[in-house]
């Protein structure tokens, strides 16, 4: 999870913990209790203030889609304290999945 701040169009700020982030949007956790459709800007570590707006809220979690599609990978790289990243790539192997009892044609 990665610590932010959204900030309001009146200039307040809200700290934010995220949950999930894409290109397009994240989903997070906050004290504050935003509406959907409210325009926020995001700071996340590596990129600056995204603007966009909140999507749907239900308790303390949101989600929130950016006007412009943001570089997550500056965020993964900043969010390391050794500033790199590694990628895992899952190879899926047919043979095992094999269920018992299930006949191949």
């Amino acid at each position: 999870m990665v610590a932010g701040v959204a900030i309001s169009a009146n200039g307040s700020s809200f700290p934010i913990l995220t949950r999930n982030v894409s290109m397009t949007g994240l989903s997070a956790i906050s004290d504050y209790a935003f509406h959907v459709g409210q325009k926020l800007s995001i700071r996340l570590p590596g990129i600056d203030a995204a603007p966009g707006r909140v999507v749907w809220f239900k308790a303390r979690r949101f989600g929130f889609a950016f006007d412009d599609p943001i570089d997550v990978l500056a965020i993964a790289v900043s969010s390391t304290k050794g500033g790199t990243v590694e990628h895992h790539r899952m190879v899926h192997n047919p043979a095992d999945s094999r269920r018992p009892g299930l006949r191949t044609r």
